[in-house]
């Protein structure tokens, strides 16, 4: 059943599905129910996301169980979705042997905004998911959403005490190229064909920024190419990165800077 226009918080689903007029959002607000945990990924607080009718961003799939042990732990990784992994950490950590659970953790994941705005409409959530460390970390992430001019704007704000490196992706869909990369001191931008890019860095800059080579399996046991921007940077104490979408016109002829594997 398609979802009517608005914010619909399924809570026991684990899911948050934002949809008005130009833009949809569909987001992991919660980990997997301890019944539901063999087919559950790495993926708190990721979102899939299309503008304007176009796909953006999207969740990998599954690919395989059992007949293929890598595809597997790989699609449900944390890297293989669009949130934010720190100190190399999983968001909710699996034993790579052990493919249909997650090892059982008590993450506390808060709610503390859900709003309808006059230009669009307006989600922030929180989770402890890095209280493991040695130093906890707490991710929270808010998301505002112009839809009359199909954009999204993503901000991730990270808080600990010490020192941390933390690792942004966002895993594109097959479907968009990347014709441009733009680079300054603090931040990065991507030319996507008719969706642009941009992540910028509060009071710093990014480590390494980087396109590599990715898997999405758009139904079970089918397993095609595509692209995830990997952005990387340390931090001491606290950190904030916003990341935006924003449609933009599509190019006639335009030549793929990921043309080459």
């Amino acid at each position: 059943v398609e979802p009517s226009q608005g914010i619909h918080h399924f809570r026991e689903a684990g899911w948050f599905i934002a949809k008005q007029k130009k833009v949809y959002l569909a987001l992991r607000s919660r980990p997997a129910a301890r019944d539901a945990s063999g087919h559950a990924h790495s993926d708190l607080l990721s979102f899939e996301l299309w503008l304007e009718g176009m796909p953006v961003i999207e969740d990998p799939g599954t690919g395989s169980y059992t007949g293929n042990p890598t595809l597997r732990n790989l699609l449900r990784s944390t890297c293989s979705h669009n949130t934010v992994m720190v100190d190399g950490c999983e968001v909710i950590p699996f034993d790579p042997d052990l493919l249909f659970s997650l090892e059982p953790m008590n993450i506390n994941v808060r709610v503390l905004e859900e709003e309808i705005r006059a230009d669009g409409f307006y989600i922030e959530l929180q989770h402890d998911a890095f209280r493991r460390l040695q130093d906890p970390v707490i991710h929270r992430r808010s998301i505002h959403c112009n839809t009359d001019l199909a954009t999204v704007t993503v901000y991730d704000r990270l808080r600990g005490e010490l020192s941390h490196e933390a690792l942004w992706c966002w895993n594109l869909h097959p479907s968009r190229e990347v014709l441009g990369i733009t680079r300054n001191s603090s931040g990065v931008g991507l030319d996507l064909d008719g969706v642009a890019l941009e992540m910028q860095v509060q009071d710093g800059g990014f480590q390494t920024v980087e396109i590599v080579p990715a898997l999405t399996s758009p139904r079970y046991g089918q397993v095609i190419d595509t692209w995830r921007l990997e952005a990387r940077v340390g931090f001491q104490g606290g950190i904030t990165v916003q990341t935006r979408f924003r449609r933009t016109p599509r190019k006639q002829n335009g030549r793929p800077v990921s043309a080459q594997r």
